[in-house]
């Protein structure tokens, strides 16, 4: 089986799990009136690796603790930052134009041979999906972050 394949699959079943999560959730408070857990507090717990930014401004509006820990960064430090910061020096302008171009028309996708820079410069391959999603009226995006693998460079 060819491994991005099986990479998109496991960000699949990451995300299926955080729907059901949610899904469970609104069972509870439905049934028992006693909603505990956010959705955004759902995703760090089964520990999908993911961010929530605002999709024109880049604004990180939520952190998973995998994400901090896969990039460097201390609980909460990266909220309210924007996602070119997590993006290589040499790319961000394209990051930001890639940005603008997908807020017109979000759609979930794909993206592979994406690399991540971390909070010490190092370099890192991941894989990332996009799923666009409204957080308060604001029209947002979850990207799933997988690990692909680390590089030896640095920024």
């Amino acid at each position: 089986m060819d491994i991005p394949f099986v990479n998109m699959l496991l960000i699949l079943a990451g995300y299926i799990n955080l729907v059901i999560a949610i899904g469970f959730s609104v069972y509870l408070f439905r049934r028992f009136n006693a909603f505990a857990l956010t959705n955004f507090e759902l995703a760090a717990r089964v520990q999908i690796p993911c961010i929530i930014a605002e999709i024109e401004s880049g604004e990180i509006l939520f952190a998973t603790p995998a994400i901090e820990t896969m990039f460097g960064y201390y609980q909460g430090e990266l909220l309210g930052e924007s996602v070119d910061r997590l993006v290589p020096q040499v790319v961000r302008e394209t990051h930001a134009r890639h940005r603008a171009v997908y807020s017109a028309m979000p759609t979930a996708r794909m993206m592979r041979g994406v690399d991540g820079v971390c909070k010490d410069g190092r370099i890192i391959a991941v894989e990332v999906g996009l799923i666009p999603v409204a957080v308060n009226g604001q029209h947002c995006v979850m990207a799933i972050i997988y690990l692909k693998q680390q590089k030896d460079i640095a920024v």
